[in-house]
């Protein structure tokens, strides 16, 4: 009856939010770590000091439930979190109103440090190490950042251009559980030349660039340092040619086009544990090509504003990038290389009347790539 008593009271006491121990934030080389509103939320109630010592109320899926202030609750994964238990005889520490870990809890007497790998010893479940690094390579958020490249687009036998590209990058992630769910977005500029073995060459062409891309994954672990997460979504790009009102150096003129791709990614993403908080995250992704739309604006060779439209049907693409992240505490550090390729069949053919004639253009078949790096920030 007694010993039934004792586990009714130790039961009732996590429930309602009667701090167990005290634990104390571990930073294993970070500036800080992040109380999550709930387990596997990507909403920060507050960053927390290595060192701040806070009353321990419960775990839940991996996290350690722990008490900010007089009613205000948080999640901390339990491997940033080393326990403390009472030493024989002593009381346990109850919640204080306001208590930020400062000159209250710098030392208490009776309190004796506690390992991690002793935690069912203190009433409080023994949770994986696995934790803080699936925190570090399955985690969501905002990230955005800079991105340049080399890129090559070839005409084989008609044309080429090739040049540099400058780029701002964004993506946000959700991870439902073991869901993932991001969104990415690209837009940027590049600086071409042009050269033809038929029409000459020109430079100083503007070109301009926006992707968007929707994706959703679910992510596995092989094992505790290394995730799994491969995915599909929808992608469309677009390219501005400037080619408008330039003149080669055979005398021929150029005209402004628009490309137009829709495609699904087929994916995987690995993420590793490395060590000293560092993480890499390779992708490699097949791009299947559903439709692509080529608008030619051809009033400077005909006069008035004629504008040919090519679909194209066949094609495919490949990419592949490694990013290394390094966690630094609030803003993590992302950067790493990357490549796109695209290999476009010949389009449909286009036709326009002109003084009576009916004269028919079509798009020959190309390939793009690009060769690039990025760096950008995770929050």
């Amino acid at each position: 009856m007694k010993n039934s008593l004792v586990v009714f009271i130790y039961m009732f006491s996590i429930s309602s939010g009667i701090a167990q121990t005290t634990g104390i934030v571990e930073c294993d080389g970070r500036s800080g770590i992040s109380a999550w509103e709930k387990p596997e939320s990507i909403v920060v109630v507050e960053h927390l000091a290595c060192g701040r010592k806070l009353p321990v109320v419960g775990t839940e899926k991996g996290f350690v439930k722990v008490q900010l202030k007089s009613s205000l609750f948080a999640y901390v994964s339990a491997d940033h979190i080393r326990l403390m238990e009472p030493a024989p005889g002593s009381e346990t520490i109850t919640p204080q109103s306001g208590d930020r870990g400062d000159s209250a809890s710098q030392s208490s007497p009776g309190m004796a440090p506690q390992s991690k790998l002793s935690r069912q010893e203190s009433g409080i479940t023994k949770l994986p190490l696995v934790q803080r690094r699936r925190d570090t390579l399955l985690k969501p958020g905002l990230e955005f950042g800079l991105d340049s490249s080399y890129i090559k687009y070839e005409e084989p036998d008609f044309m080429k251009e090739e040049g540099v590209t400058l780029s701002l990058y964004g993506n946000y992630t959700l991870r439902p559980s073991d869901f993932m769910v991001r969104f990415e977005g690209r837009v940027g500029f590049a600086g071409m030349h042009y050269s033809s073995p038929l029409s000459g060459e020109t430079k100083k062409i503007r070109d301009y660039i926006l992707e968007a891309r929707g994706l959703a994954g679910y992510s596995f672990g092989v094992s505790d340092r290394w995730y799994l997460t491969p995915y599909a979504g929808f992608g469309y790009r677009f390219l501005f040619d400037g080619l408008g009102g330039k003149v080669t150096t055979a005398g021929h003129l150029g005209y402004d086009r628009r490309s137009n791709y829709l495609y699904t990614p087929i994916g995987l993403e690995s993420a590793n544990f490395l060590k000293h908080s560092w993480a890499l995250v390779a992708t490699i992704e097949y791009d299947l090509f559903w439709k692509g739309r080529q608008e030619s604006d051809l009033g400077v060779l005909f006069g008035g504003s004629p504008t040919i439209i090519n679909d194209q049907e066949g094609g495919w693409g490949l990419r592949g990038s490694g990013k290394f992240v390094k966690e630094m505490g609030r803003v993590d550090l992302a950067f790493g290389p990357y490549f796109k390729y695209w290999n476009i069949e010949d389009s449909e053919w286009a036709y326009l009347s002109h003084e009576g004639e009916e004269l028919a253009f079509m798009e020959p078949a190309n390939t793009s790539v690009e060769i690039g790096a990025m760096f950008g920030m995770v929050f």
